[in-house]
C-alpha cells in the first residue's frame, strides 16, 4: 500500500514539473504570445514546495520515523534544508550569469570572475549538504542515516525517471 501511496503523491507532484522551460533554454526561441509562466500552472516556487512536501513525506516513510522522533528529525532538517536550498538558488544565479556571459562572448576577465564566483557558491553549496547530513546524523540512528543518505543520493534520479515514465504515458495516449 504505501508503494501506491508513494506514486500516486509522486505523480501529484511532477504532473506539471516537466512540462516547464529548464535553466538555459533561450527566450529568443520561445512563443511571444504565450501566457507568463505564473499564469500556466508552473509556478516554480509552487513546484519546488510540493517537490519539498513529497521529500519530507517520503523521508518519514523511508526512515520510520514515529512520534517525538518526527518532531526531532524535522526540527533538525528544515533549517539545514533551508540553507541547502538557499545555497543551491545563489549557486544557480552565478550559473546562469555565466552562461549567459558565454552566450553574449564577455570578455575573459569578466568569464573569469563569474567562473570565480560560481566555483565559490559551488563550494558554498556543496558546505551546506555536509552541513545537513552532519546535523540529521546526530538525530538518527544508523540505519536510518544509512537509509537517510541512501535516499537523498537516489532522490532527484527517481524522481525524473518518474517525470519521464508519466511523459511517455501521456505520450501514448
Amino acid at each position: 500500500m504505501r508503494p501506491t501511496m508513494f506514486v500516486v503523491a509522486l505523480l501529484a507532484v511532477i504532473g506539471t514539473t516537466y512540462a516547464q522551460p529548464g535553466l538555459f533554454d533561450d527566450d529568443r526561441d520561445r512563443d511571444r504570445d504565450r501566457k507568463p509562466r505564473g499564469e500556466r500552472g508552473g509556478d516554480p516556487a509552487a513546484m519546488r514546495q510540493r517537490i519539498e512536501d513529497l521529500r519530507k513525506l517520503k523521508l518519514m516513510d523511508v526512515l520510520s520515523l514515529q512520534g517525538e522522533q518526527v518532531e526531532t528529525f524535522f526540527g533538525t532538517y528544515n533549517p539545514l534544508q533551508k540553507g541547502m536550498l538557499d545555497a543551491k538558488d545563489a549557486m544557480d544565479a552565478a550559473s546562469k550569469a555565466l552562461w549567459d556571459a558565454t552566450e553574449r562572448k564577455a570578455p575573459a576577465a569578466e568569464l573569469e570572475k563569474l567562473t570565480s564566483d560560481l566555483l565559490a557558491r559551488m563550494t558554498t553549496f556543496e558546505r551546506a549538504v555536509n552541513a545537513r547530513h552532519d546535523g540529521v546524523r546526530k538525530v538518527l540512528t544508523t540505519e536510518q542515516f544509512a537509509r537517510y543518505l541512501a535516499f537523498e543520493a537516489r532522490f532527484r534520479d527517481e524522481l525524473e525517471r518518474s517525470i519521464l515514465r508519466r511523459m511517455r504515458e501521456r505520450m501514448q495516449r
